[in-house]
């Protein structure tokens, strides 16, 4: 979206005209004047368009199972005699999961419904935003380190 665009639609959300950015209408995109002419000039390489990249390789693997019917995926979920231990692979699935998560969540506050608040905050306000990032990064780097002291190399 435009910034232009965006600053409508932030303004539809908070007066609940909408419920998500989602239901804003799209831009239409400018109509050409004329027809455009063949290029007679060498060709220039291409600005770089920026894709969602593919998911990266993960090291770990969860098998890959799947059921041919909903049934079948519900009886081995209920299935008592299941190994439901963790391991290594699903430690880091669910962390690699979790991980995904916080990031989409966290774009919401780069949202110009967000942003637009930014120069009112105090900077009472603006510490405590400080230190609750800080608790997440120390959360983390306990962790790590608490993995890193326990690996068996």
């Amino acid at each position: 979206m435009e910034p232009e665009q965006q600053e409508q639609a932030a303004a539809q959300l908070a007066a609940g005209e909408i419920r998500s950015a989602d239901e804003f209408p799209p831009a239409e995109p400018p109509k050409p004047s004329k027809p455009p002419e063949p290029a007679h000039e060498p060709e220039r390489a291409a600005e770089p368009v920026t894709e969602p990249s593919a998911s990266p390789t993960v090291p770990y693997s969860l098998g890959g199972k799947h059921y041919d019917t909903l049934e079948e995926s519900i009886a081995d979920l209920k299935n008592p005699d299941k190994d439901c231990s963790y391991t290594p692979d699903t430690l880091l699935a669910d962390i690699d999961g979790f991980v995904q998560t916080f990031h989409k969540g966290f774009a919401w506050y780069h949202d110009p419904f967000c942003t637009i608040v930014f120069p009112h905050i105090s900077k009472v306000q603006f510490e405590f935003v400080r230190q609750r990032f800080e608790s997440i990064s120390s959360a983390m780097a306990d962790l790590l380190n608490q993995m890193e002291r326990t690996i068996n190399v």
